[in-house]
């Protein structure tokens, strides 16, 4: 007899939708495809806040996502559930970013099934992005006049 091993090619890409401005929200939109051939079971998605930044909300595709209660940075788990040959499920991260935050931000997500991955060069998706620093400048003119 020959058996046969099912396997699904889950790949996860993550893009920031908007700037990093120090006490600002910032939203990360994060899509996992199954690219297949089969279905990929139980599939989940780790995305892994950095310092810096504060859980708002993680929300998309009817899936439950759950955040550790960190408050700074943290792990926000979701469930996926079955994802079929060729289905793609985008869940929508929501953050703060804390107002002493400088430098980069380096947020890492990566998925994974109970199915056999055969490539796992796609399941791991990070962003490094610079914050904006944005300094608050004030200029002040005054004329003075001698008689």
């Amino acid at each position: 007899t020959t058996s046969i091993v099912p396997f699904a090619d889950l790949a996860v890409t993550k893009v920031l939708t908007s700037a990093l401005l120090p006490g600002t929200p910032a939203t990360y939109d994060i899509t996992v495809t199954n690219n297949g051939p089969g279905t990929a079971v139980a599939a989940a998605l780790d995305d892994t806040l950095p310092a810096g930044v504060s859980f708002v909300s993680a929300a998309g595709g009817g899936v439950t996502c759950v955040h550790d209660g960190a408050t700074d940075g943290g792990e926000i788990d979701c469930a996926l559930g079955d994802l079929a040959d060729q289905a793609s499920i985008t869940i929508t991260v929501t953050v703060n970013v804390d107002e002493a935050t400088t430098g980069n931000v380096v947020n890492a997500a990566a998925v994974s099934s109970d199915t056999t991955d055969p490539v796992s060069d796609n399941d791991l998706a990070e962003t490094d992005t610079a914050v904006d620093v944005q300094s608050e400048l004030e200029v002040t003119k005054s004329v003075s006049f001698m008689i």
